[in-house]
Order: structure tokens, then sequence, then C-alpha cells
């Protein structure tokens, strides 16, 4: 290890594997490579059942320890599967088995005693890192975790799975000496759920692999017209996007070509897929390439979920107009120009205009290069590790922070000014003293969401 490298552990609830088979992975995965350009980074986490604890060698700087999980992971798994648990089971397995993970915890232990900071990619990892004393400490986020849970298990059984979820956060959040969320909307929920200053939060969006390199202008100009593609993992909220796109899509759309990619396939019946649906369960990254760069069109018919997604950086990287509801597309700007925001129910409609005028191969390169910034894992890494070096230097960030919060509790949700009793809400609390932030925290019928009224009232 290099002298002059400072060093983090990083402790997850999955593996970061090569090559990801989701957005999550890929996350993780880019994420800690970026990282290892200017850190010895050392990765744990639990790993399938039935394997062997391993190390791998990532990169140079980055090396991952990986654990069998134990009985105590199987057992939970297996009574979530059981009770038809309806978000993903890994994340609360880790939180519920983890503080048993004997040998795991001993080898982060063993790490963290010349580590100079420790990183969590969930708050499930609060479990573990609890333990570790003295050391600054960085949540690397994927998504608004208790939003996700909050919203999937609010009607359900599983209330109380959902509120472990917010104390994790909660405490991760408290925890740490910088935030990372997939978007400014995420970073801002951190800051009115959990109190913390917003000059702890950081911006690290997600991006994409770059599939074409130095070939995407010779790739461009095998452009098919009226094609148009969805690739996604077996995730709840991509799984009802996807069925949007075989029930009420297609049909509506039947001169549009359209490609599901992805083990979301495995959650779609195909005998009742429209006769232009094709879908692709498996696909290895140089397949994916070769269709993204003829196809036109990326959807992301997403009605819900947290942070960012990953296909949208995806889409971008690879110089494809996009066609986004306004929750798939938080975290990326919407003045790209080839961008297009719309409803649900103007789908169909935006897609035929769009697919009416293919672009050149010209302006698909122009689409890619312009928005590098926004989905280059490099240079989205590049910030997460500067601003963990700021902090292990001491350096402040240049960033507003308040003084004061002011809490207010209202029994009807407040989302603008559609009526007069919002209006004076609004109005009451807009304007408060300097470096004050006011959160009115209200209740409604429909799922958790954030309002943002003015720069200072939430």
């Amino acid at each position: 290890m290099s002298d002059t490298r400072k060093k983090l552990v990083v402790i997850n609830f999955f593996p970061a594997f090569n090559d990801p088979t989701s957005g999550g992975e890929q996350r993780s995965l880019h994420l800690l490579r970026a990282l290892a350009k200017r850190f010895e980074v050392h990765s744990i986490s639990p790993t399938y059942e039935k394997t062997r604890d391993e190390t791998v060698i990532l990169d140079q700087h980055l090396h991952e320890h990986r654990f069998t999980k134990n009985r105590d992971y199987e057992e939970w798994q297996w009574s979530f599967r059981e009770a038809s648990f309806p978000v993903s089971a890994p994340a609360y397995a880790f939180a519920l088995a983890s503080p048993l993970h004997v040998a795991m915890k001993a080898r982060v232990q063993e790490l963290a005693q010349d580590a100079d900071a420790i990183v969590l990619q969930h708050p499930a990892a609060w479990q573990v890192a609890k333990d570790i004393p003295g050391k600054p400490l960085f949540y690397l986020a994927h998504n608004c975790e208790f939003e996700l849970a909050v919203n999937a298990l609010a009607s359900t059984e599983f209330t109380a799975a959902a509120a472990m979820l917010h104390q994790l956060e909660y405490l991760t959040c408290q925890a740490a000496d910088g935030v990372f969320g997939c978007s400014q909307d995420d970073c801002l929920k951190y800051q009115i759920l959990y109190g913390i200053d917003p000059s702890k939060t950081h911006v690290a969006g997600n991006g994409a692999e770059d599939r074409l390199a130095s070939r995407a202008a010779e790739m461009f100009k095998t452009t098919t017209p009226r094609t148009a593609l969805f690739v996604s993992s077996n995730w709840q909220p991509n799984v009802q996007a996807a069925k949007f796109i075989v029930e009420k899509l297609a049909p509506l759309c039947p001169d549009v070509e359209i490609s599901i990619v992805g083990s979301v396939c495995a959650s779609l019946d195909s005998s009742h897929s429209a006769s232009n649906i094709c879908l692709r369960n498996r696909i290895s990254n140089r397949e994916l390439g070769a269709l993204m760069a003829r196809t036109h069109v990326g959807l992301n018919p997403m009605g819900g979920g947290s942070g960012s997604n990953v296909k949208m950086a995806d889409y971008l990287a690879h110089g494809m107009e996009v066609l986004s509801t306004p929750v798939g597309a938080r975290g990326f700007p919407p003045q790209l120009a080839n961008i297009h925001i719309a409803s649900l129910d103007m789908f169909a409609e935006s897609l035929a205009a769009i697919c009416a005028t293919p672009p050149t191969p010209e302006t698909r390169l122009g689409w890619r290069q312009t928005a590098q910034t926004v989905w280059d894992w490099n240079v989205i890494g590049a910030g997460v590790a500067d601003r963990i070096a700021a902090r292990l230097e001491n350096i402040e960030p240049d960033e507003p922070h308040y003084d004061k919060r002011v809490l207010v509790m209202n029994e009807f949700p407040v989302a603008g000014h559609s009526n007069g009793g919002q209006a004076r809400i609004a109005g009451c609390y807009s304007s408060p003293p300097e470096r004050t932030l006011t959160t009115v925290v209200s209740f409604g019928r429909g799922p958790m969401q954030l309002n943002r009224l003015g720069d200072h009232i939430n």
C-alpha cells in the first residue's frame, strides 16, 4: 500500500460484482473504482449463501472482502419471502443479521484500526459501523431508503420494518461527516427528514458504463428509426414501468419496435406481450452497447422510487433521446435537448412525436458529449473523492448552512398555493430570519412526498 494514500473501509450489503447486473451494483462498482484512484479502498460485504469467504482484487487499490451469509441471513430472508415482503429483503436481512456476523465484524474492526475513514453504502451498515470509534464517516447513498420503505410498507403489516429503516438512516445521517445523495432532491430529503445541515450533503448522481468509447460516431450510423428501449433490473418500481410499456404503451404505438432488456423480463408474461415488444432477459455488455447504438429512444416511465435511475445515465451515454416521467427524470438536468418529460397519459403521444424525426449520427454524438459530466462515472466519482479528501484534510465545505430550524405541524398537505390555507402557511413561513430553515410536517392519504415551497421552507 502506498504510504501517501489514505485508507477507506467501505461497508455494503452486497458485493461490487463485475459485470454488474443491476443499477445498484453498477453504482457501487464504479464509485468504488473512482475512489480507488485516490485512496486505498477495502470494501466489506456479505455475498451469496453457501459460498466461501474470499478477498477479490478488483483494482490495484480496491480490495473487496466477501463473507458468506450466515444462518441468520438465511432465516431472515426465508421469513421475508414466506411473508410476501413487498420490497427487496436483502437490506433488511443485513440489518437484522449483521450484528451476529462474527467473522465479518471482526474483519471490519481489523481493517478499521488504521483506516482514515469509514464509508457506508446503506443505512443497514450502521449496525456494523456503530462499534468503530473515532473515525470520519460518510454515507454514500443509493436512495432515500426511508422514503422507499414507508411508501411500500405503510399500509402493510410490515410498518415496523419501515420504522427500523428510518432509525438506521437517521443514525447514519446524524453520525456522517458527509452524505452523498443521488440527486439534489434526495439531499434535501436528508436535510428535512433527519435535521442535518445542508453543508453536510453533496450530490453524487448515477452514471453509466461507456460501452462505446471511441466507437460512438461509427456505431451511431446504424440507428434504426421508430425503435425504443427500456433497460431494467427486476425491482418493483421497474416492474410497474415495464408492465405499463407492455400493457398500455406498446398497443398505442404499434409501429414502434420496443425492446425490454434485463432481469425485469422475469416478471413479465411474454405470451401477453404485444407483437412490437421484444423481451431479452440476458444480454452481454457488448450486445447491449450495440442495441443502444442503433435504438433511437430510451424509455423511463417510472411512477415511483427514490434516488435517480442509472438507466437515464445509460441512455445519455449512448446518445439516445430520452422519454421519461418527471419522477423518472429526477436528478438529471431537464434542459438537455434530448430529454423529454411527459406524464404517463401523454407517453404514447410523446413517443410518436419523437420517433417522427430520427437523429443524425452527428446529433447523437453531440448529445452524448454534452451530457458527459452527467453520465461519466469518473467525473461523478472524482467529486466524491474530492469531498472526502477535503474532510480528511479539515477543509470546510464552501456551502451555506443553517443555524436555526423551525418545525411546523399541520393537518393537511401543503403543496403550493392552491387554496387559502396553503397560501397562508407558505406565506407566513417563507421569509424566516437569515440562515433559518422551516420544515412543515403534514398528514395526507397518499405516499410520503417532499414539497419545496421556497428556498427556506419545505
